[in-house]
């Protein structure tokens, strides 16, 4: 492990990996440092729903980057992120869900994304397995699903055949400032650093605190769970207009994936997480009551990672304030959709100074 680096980035998620893979990519010496393993924690443990229509409005811009990232890297990588952009429905099972998403659809269409609105019978033509009960909702081409479990791995590996360094099992322990260097205290000796991007979710939060500054996050803990493979169910990405559903169906094995920010429980400080019965019970309540065929299949795994969130649930994306060529990247939703742009972004203000215009509404200052 170098001692003495120009980049380097805590956390191995996928925006500190995509990050270390457009620095190795431009030829910058970059070191990324994870506790435990590449995408240990929230990368891979999310459900793998990459929809743009149900981000918050003002994430529109820089989610529709993201999707973009996503099929370049995928192609980057031969295929190997099994990104699938099949569409997705945003439904509505009341009159007042459907003007709610209707008015948000309005608003993004504002920022540049194509969202159609659809009836109940043009829905239940594209899914005919779904509940006749819908009264309509969105459609948008852009949504899709890619492989929670294995992508973020897959770009590191390529991040390191371009050059990256990157160390697992060694966390960061503790962090300090001379005024010209950042040196870290890891369990696998000391490092210094010209410039630090904390990606490390909540762990970043004691972290940025040891150089004078409260990173404004909280711990969430989400959970989904996985059926037995099915015959074809589901051939788009489906999301509920009360934000507390997402379901698709694997193209590979046929096992349907259900999410939606039913919260896991747990504690970040002592890596404990676990999955709460009560909100499994009820994000398969809403999955069949979208789905009624869902009812004869068995859950097989049912699982909790962690994440972490900011007050207004948007990103932290920039310079942290007080601390000069310190950095910070994530606590939005659909961190693992937006990883590919915010990654790509970041690696360009590393190496620029400039933030991309759609990032700088996401700046921590924000919060001062």
């Amino acid at each position: 492990m170098k001692e003495s680096v120009q980049y380097l980035i805590i956390g191995g998620g996928i925006n500190g990996v995509v990050t270390a893979y457009h620095l190795a990519e431009a030829g910058s010496e970059v070191l990324l440092i994870e506790r435990k393993r590449i995408a240990h924690e929230g990368s891979s443990a999310n459900a793998g729903t990459l929809s743009v229509q149900n981000k918050p409005v003002k994430m529109t811009a820089s989610s529709i980057e993201a999707v973009k990232g996503w099929l370049e890297l995928d192609a980057a990588l031969g295929g190997k992120l099994n990104y699938h952009r099949t569409g997705g429905y945003r439904v509505a099972q009341s009159e007042q869900q459907l003007a709610k998403i209707q008015t948000i659809a309005a608003q993004q269409r504002e920022k540049g994304l194509e969202v159609i609105p659809c009836s109940a019978e043009e829905i239940l033509k594209a899914e005919p397995n779904i509940t006749p009960t819908i009264v309509g909702g969105n459609y948008c081409a852009l949504d899709g699903y890619g492989d929670s479990k294995n992508a973020v791995r897959f770009i590191a590996e390529a991040a390191r055949e371009k050059g990256a360094e990157i160390m697992e099992f060694c966390p960061a322990q503790h962090i300090s400032y001379d005024g010209k260097r950042y040196i870290v205290e890891t369990g696998q000796g000391r490092i210094e650093a010209q410039k630090v991007l904390f990606a490390a979710g909540m762990w970043s939060k004691e972290l940025v605190a040891e150089l004078g500054f409260e990173v404004p996050i909280d711990q969430r803990l989400f959970q989904m769970q996985v059926t037995e493979p099915a015959p074809p169910l589901i051939n788009h990405v489906i999301t509920h207009a009360n934000g507390n559903l997402t379901i698709k169906q694997s193209s590979e094995n046929g096992s349907l994936l259900i999410g939606g920010g039913w919260r896991g429980i747990g504690d970040y400080t002592k890596f404990q997480k676990d999955v709460n019965l009560d909100n499994m019970v009820g994000n398969a309540k809403i999955a069949i009551e979208c789905f009624p065929r869902l009812a004869q299949l068995n859950i097989l795994r049912s699982w909790a990672g962690f994440d972490a969130r900011t007050r207004d649930e948007s990103p932290l994306f920039g310079e942290i304030p007080g601390c000069p060529n310190a950095y910070i990247v994530g606590a939005g939703q659909g961190g693992f959709t937006t990883g590919p742009a915010y990654g790509k972004f970041m690696a360009e203000l590393l190496m620029t100074g400039r933030t991309h215009p759609i990032m700088e509404e996401f700046s921590v200052r924000r919060f001062i």
